[in-house]
């Protein structure tokens, strides 16, 4: 049987945590449409509390980009972000991943 998850991961770096849910793209854009509209609003309600976001990887350049839950939430149908648009962690065995926590 098959269950909803409100997001995948929580990770943590000093005395901060972040929510995060984890997708990937082959596209050079994240659209609102890879966005899932249950996991955003979970990830939005956490965020009150932490900080909360997608982490995309983006297999054409290799990059992980971390978009946080708001700009997730602006996203109207057919919109789309950029990998600029997002903090860019680097490639993926090289990320800097405590970068989401400054």
């Amino acid at each position: 049987m098959r269950v909803r998850t409100p997001f995948d991961y929580v990770i943590g770096h000093g005395n901060k945590i972040i929510f995060l849910d984890l997708k990937s793209t082959a596209n050079k854009t994240f659209t609102k449409s890879m966005c899932t509209d249950h996991q955003v609003l979970s990830l939005t309600k956490l965020s009150l509390h932490q900080d909360a976001g997608y982490l995309v990887y983006y297999s054409e350049s290799a990059l992980l980009v971390y978009y946080k839950v708001a700009q997730l939430r602006e996203l109207q149908f057919r919109e789309s972000l950029a990998i600029t648009d997002g903090l860019v962690l680097g490639k993926i065995f090289e990320a800097k991943l405590g970068d989401m926590f400054i």
